[in-house]
């Protein structure tokens, strides 16, 4: 049996809809890339900045003695406070 002008519409529509979901997920894809490669360079970003400030605190006690002051009221997680040789935070209230 021919196809009827409906039924070529209705294929077409098909292959559209299609195409359009394959661009869809193409550009979530992508978009998740770029997420990784930000969050990729801002992690580089700290660990640069964080070398270029132990170098300016090694190189001035004064700064050394503010940042001892500092990280001890910073770090609130026992593991980073490990890290640094603090003791962990007591924890308060009922449980």
């Amino acid at each position: 049996m021919p196809q009827t002008q409906l039924d070529k519409l209705s294929e077409k529509i098909a292959k559209a809809d299609s195409a359009a979901a394959r661009a869809a997920q193409k550009a979530k894809s992508l978009k998740a890339q770029a997420n990784l490669l930000k969050r990729k360079e801002d992690t580089k970003k700290k660990i640069l900045y964080g070398a270029a400030v132990m170098k300016l605190f090694e190189d001035d006690s004064s700064l050394q003695a503010r940042l001892d002051t500092f990280m001890p009221k910073f770090l609130t997680r026992d593991s980073d406070r490990a890290v640094f040789g603090l003791l962990p935070l007591e924890k308060t209230g009922a449980q």
